[in-house]
């Protein structure tokens, strides 16, 4: 009877002390009260609450009122109602004056019922609301479907955003997926993702790949900007190198300022093009200062210079301002000549080019010696498939002095 009268007292008395203090009230199976009450010890479980609204369950707890800091150890539950999460845990460090929340040895976090986050480590900002889980961070939300594998993140509950740093790798919607070697953020609130270093973006319904050392998705708008080199790779036919890149997914539209370079993978023709808006889905390709190399996996090759243009990849078209063609070396069986032709104007469709106030000559570019001889024409067309140049109103010229005028005029090319 007394050692019951005895242990009544002592859960009043302590009741009384953490009702005083105003930051905990316990209700646990076995306390220890010792260093004059500055120290609790509670064991064979428990539940503590805080004056924050904390609810706290663990097997066994430590309680220093002196620095106001509360140990947590065995299946440690920790459910915050106003802010809507539970954290999980078997050694859990509480300063209650800092108001921070640590963690070692495994931690898990249900948010909201929406987002899963399990890491090794957690650091929580209780008065600011942050998460801070380092090491095998994974985060799982089966609402907005998405999954995050990081070393490090940060989670800013008020503000709806997730840095992750270091080696990330997230799948978005299962379809969409990132990779990054330093830094990927997540702003909910604006549904955008921004990530930095090394990056890999793909989109496995569209069936493309953008890398890039900086990437910003508008999910939204179903828009991609990249700043500094990019590679992209489309459909598993083009393959884009380029530089500060704009992508409208929705569009399926590509374009950048920068020189950049396309290369074109069913036509085997590669394109080196500034300027440029190329769009994917109807393959046309439009720029300025455009370089075009058809059969450039070949030893010779036609190479079309261009002040700008409009190419219709999909039927093997083009118009343009402003060409010049460098045909094959060995067009005449002699890889010393270099034979090309330049023009004001020119268009191109089924492999027959059409250049208008055009010129030609074979003249080595090398040879100094070589007479400087040419053809000018009204008009004039090079057949690729019959490897034929014909002319309208063609004028030879010799040193620049008009020698033969011809009506109509072909010859191999």
């Amino acid at each position: 009877m007394k050692n019951k009268l005895l242990f009544l007292f002592l859960i009043m008395l302590f009741f009384f002390e953490a009702k005083a203090n105003e930051e905990f009230t316990f209700d646990v199976t076995k306390i220890e009260i010792l260093e004059n009450g500055n120290k609790i010890i509670g064991t064979n479980r428990g539940l503590i609450k805080s004056n924050t609204g904390i609810d706290i369950e663990a097997d066994n707890f430590e309680y220093n009122q002196t620095n106001n800091i509360l140990k947590l150890n065995g299946n440690v539950i920790i459910n915050y109602p106003d802010k809507n999460y539970i954290i999980y845990g078997n050694e859990i460090l509480y300063l209650k004056n800092k108001n921070i929340i640590n963690n070692k040895n495994g931690i898990k976090i249900i948010d909201q019922n929406k987002k899963i986050i399990t890491s090794d480590n957690l650091f929580y900002d209780v008065g600011n609301n942050i998460f801070t889980v380092t090491d095998n961070v994974n985060i799982i939300d089966n609402i907005n479907y998405y999954k995050i594998s990081s070393d490090k993140i940060n989670y800013l509950k008020n503000n709806e955003k997730i840095e992750s740093l270091g080696s990330t790798k997230a799948l978005f919607e299962n379809n969409y997926s990132f990779k990054s070697d330093k830094k990927l953020i997540i702003d909910f609130l604006d549904n955008t993702i921004h990530a930095t270093t090394n990056v890999e973006f793909i989109d496995l319904d569209k069936n493309y790949r953008i890398i890039s050392q900086e990437i910003k998705y508008f999910k939204n708008d179903e828009k991609i900007i990249t700043k500094g080199k990019t590679n992209a790779y489309f459909d598993n036919i083009y393959e884009l190198n380029s530089k500060d890149i704009i992508y409208l997914g929705n569009q399926k539209i590509v374009s950048s300022k920068n020189t950049s370079s396309i290369n074109d993978k069913i036509n085997n023709t590669y394109y080196q093009i500034s300027n440029f808006n190329f769009s994917l889905t109807e393959e046309i390709l439009k720029g300025e200062n455009i370089l075009v190399n058809s059969d450039y996996n070949k030893p010779f090759n036609d190479n079309f210079f261009i002040k700008s243009g409009i190419f219709d990849l999909k039927h093997k078209s083009f118009s343009t301002q402003d060409i010049e063609i460098n045909l094959k070396k060995n067009t005449f069986n002699n890889d010393k000549n270099d034979p090309r032709l330049k023009g004001i104007s020119s268009s191109s469709k089924n492999g027959i080019t059409v250049v208008n106030k055009a010129v030609f000559t074979s003249c080595s570019l090398e040879n100094k010696d070589c007479p400087p001889w040419s053809l000018q024409a009204e008009k004039i067309e090079y057949d690729q498939n019959k490897k034929v140049i014909t002319y309208d109103n063609a004028l030879l010229k010799v040193y620049n002095k008009p020698i033969f005028y011809f009506p109509k005029f072909f010859h191999p090319g």
